[in-house]
């Protein structure tokens, strides 16, 4: 698979960085692609119903392989232990390189008042092996600092996660989202 070309757009040291305990990178190679969404499959597989499980053992879809969109992975000493998806709507994107714009018809109104580019986080996904809590919370919080710094660094004006009602509250109390 080609790199991504929203990767032109991201500054070069955020292909790769530090963040915390963990690096954090772009994911471009196929093997590590397909590790990343074997690992997404693995946390998620609890969530879904037995006869939608794939049975080639990878978590994906259309959006994982739109130019609009980057994989991330969070390694540390270099295993890959969690993994997110970065999805951008720029200006001239529609907004349907968003996974949520099927589920929210106000998405329109929120990229036609919004002063740049849109971006989406989502199957945020930790290895299910790891059950120490405080290394999943700092791994999580890793995450979500990776989730702050990206839009920061890609000029992107509004960020969106689409999340299960259980967890809204978190988001809004915790990062202020709205």
């Amino acid at each position: 698979m080609q790199k991504s070309s929203l990767s032109a757009y991201m500054p070069a040291a955020l292909s790769s960085f530090r963040c915390g305990a963990f690096d954090m990178r772009i994911v471009t190679l196929p093997a590590d692609r397909q590790a990343c969404f074997a690992l997404r499959l693995r946390a998620y597989a609890v969530y879904l119903p037995p006869n939608e499980i794939p049975a080639n053992g990878l978590y994906t879809d259309p959006f994982d392989d739109l130019a609009t969109t980057l994989v991330m992975g969070a390694y540390d000493a270099g295993r890959l232990v969690a993994s997110m998806r970065l999805c951008f709507s720029r200006a001239w994107d529609s907004t349907l390189t968003l996974p949520c714009a099927p589920y929210y018809p106000e998405l329109e109104t929120i990229k036609s008042s919004s002063s740049g580019a849109l971006m989406e986080v989502s199957r945020v996904a930790i290895d299910p092996a790891i059950t120490n809590t405080s290394y999943r919370t700092t791994l999580y919080a890793s995450l979500v600092r990776l989730g702050l710094i990206a839009p920061h660094a890609a000029g992107v004006s509004t960020v969106l996660l689409a999340t299960q009602a259980a967890s809204e509250k978190f988001y809004r109390y915790m990062l202020g989202l709205e």
